[in-house]
């Protein structure tokens, strides 16, 4: 066996590595954020209280709830999974941006 075929064998290999890790990443994230999205849609009991606490009102929770879930479906379909990312980290960081504005955020975050 040349030299070419043992290093294309190893590249697979780990290729195949990679490609497994971010299957495994990926998945975990899609439910994490259809977990929240079910709770948002479902109006949780917990979910409207820590809502409400928060400064939101739960009204809103649906139309989040609505977003998040598109934002997935994109993310989702492979020809427009660079799109979903985009829309995925905009959304995460408006929620960061406008839970820094209230005190939910612990001191040394401020």
């Amino acid at each position: 066996m040349n030299t070419v075929a043992v290093e294309a064998r190893h590249v697979a290999r780990s290729n195949a590595w990679m490609v497994s890790a971010g299957w495994i990443f990926s998945t975990m994230a899609v439910l994490i954020f259809l977990w929240s999205a079910w709770a948002k849609l479902t109006q949780q009991p917990g979910y409207v209280k820590e809502w409400e606490r928060i400064g939101y009102a739960p009204s809103a929770l649906t139309g989040i709830g609505l977003l998040q879930v598109i934002c997935v479906v994109v993310y989702l379909i492979p020809r427009t999974a660079v799109l979903g990312v985009v829309l995925l980290t905009g959304y995460l960081g408006g929620a960061i941006s406008s839970g820094s504005g209230t005190s939910t955020l612990p001191t040394h975050f401020r």
